[in-house]
């Protein structure tokens, strides 16, 4: 493992863990509001830290995982495109 120094403490990158509803709302493709609201239904788990909420992503696809609804098509609703 490299040594950490002054020069290069600069040079690391890092994805934060726990994240605020705007960078939440840009990883879920959804509104800030829509984070907001599932963090009021409880919905979407979240630590409070003074007046900030922060969940992790994690958690937002844990939600995603535990809401999801799988799509069936059934005969009837099949699209009719005639004989081919």
């Amino acid at each position: 493992m490299p040594k950490l120094t002054r020069s290069n403490a600069a040079d690391t990158t890092h994805d934060p863990l726990f994240l605020t509803a705007d960078k939440l709302c840009r990883q879920a493709g959804v509104g800030e509001n829509t984070i907001r609201r599932w963090w009021h239904e409880g919905r979407l788990d979240y630590i409070q830290v003074g007046n900030r909420r922060l969940s992790t992503l994690a958690a937002l696809l844990e939600m995603f995982e535990r809401e999801k609804i799988p799509a069936t098509i059934t005969k009837e609703r099949m699209p009719q495109y005639g004989s081919i």
